[in-house]
């Protein structure tokens, strides 16, 4: 299969690369930067020149390279994850997800992939009980905005701590996405199989990181201090369930080391 990846330099693309290579497949990587051919190529996969922001290009390297199944997996991350950073890359990220998307949908139309995988966020379900299935709408009313470091004690446990988080590690993500290739059309969660709450994966997160254990604020301190974003993530956050795609990708996630034996307590 010929399949092109938009993204393919980035924390899942890169082994996502090298899992498509292991299974015989032919991976083109669209990239804007000539800087990155040389780490595509490393890992297997074949450089094509585009900005994902210019739909022509998108579509003429569509055209040329005549993929089987196309890859979404865009994005404009900053390299540290600081309020400054974060703020400075959100406007980048937005049309690289959003516009990119749309160039890609709009090159598809007139060729013969039969497949597009698309990578979105798992954490925009609306807030309820349980974990959420892939039939939750989405929640509107909430932005992005993690902005500190566990390791400065910058992100503390905010009221009780209940939003539930879930986790993924990136070759999970990676497999889950490769298998996504063969199975039926839909939305997939894939998110591991042991969500928590704040106060719990926090803890536990200092504690595998040698860090001092978050410090705790109440909910008027964090919406003061911090913004409304913190706070419904720490509060309201609601965790996704894997279960469609434990039964139809048989995605088996492992379970996460830094959890793993840090959360009894």
């Amino acid at each position: 299969m010929r399949i092109l990846i938009a993204g393919a330099s980035g924390a899942i693309g890169r082994p996502l690369v090298r899992r498509l290579r292991a299974n015989r497949q032919e991976v083109f990587a669209l990239t804007r930067s000539p800087d990155s051919a040389p780490a595509l190529k490393e890992i297997g996969a074949e450089p094509v020149f585009a900005d994902a922001l210019d739909a022509a290009a998108v579509k003429a390297a569509v055209r040329r390279i005549r993929p089987d199944a196309v890859i979404n997996e865009l994005t404009s991350l900053p390299r540290h994850y600081t309020p400054a950073e974060m703020k400075a890359a959100a406007e980048r990220d937005r049309r690289v997800r959003v516009e990119g998307n749309i160039n890609l949908l709009a090159a598809l139309r007139d060729s013969s992939v039969r497949r597009y995988l698309l990578q979105s966020s798992a954490f925009w379900y609306a807030p309820g009980v349980g974990l959420a299935h892939e039939f939750v709408p989405f929640i509107s009313s909430a932005s992005p905005g993690v902005e500190a470091s566990a390791r400065q004690q910058q992100i503390p446990i905010i009221g009780e701590g209940q939003g539930v988080y879930s986790f993924v590690h990136i070759d999970d993500a990676a497999g889950a996405t490769a298998a996504a290739l063969e199975c039926p059309p839909g939305a997939y969660n894939i998110v591991d199989a042991n969500p928590l709450p704040q106060h719990l994966w926090l803890t536990a997160f200092a504690r595998a990181a040698g860090a001092p254990a978050p410090p705790c604020v109440s909910e008027e301190e964090a919406l003061r201090a911090s913004g409304p974003d913190a706070v419904y993530y720490a509060t309201r956050l609601r965790g996704a369930s894997n279960e469609k795609a434990r039964r139809e990708l048989e995605f088996r996630p492992r379970p996460l080391e830094w959890i793993l034996g840090q959360t009894s307590d």
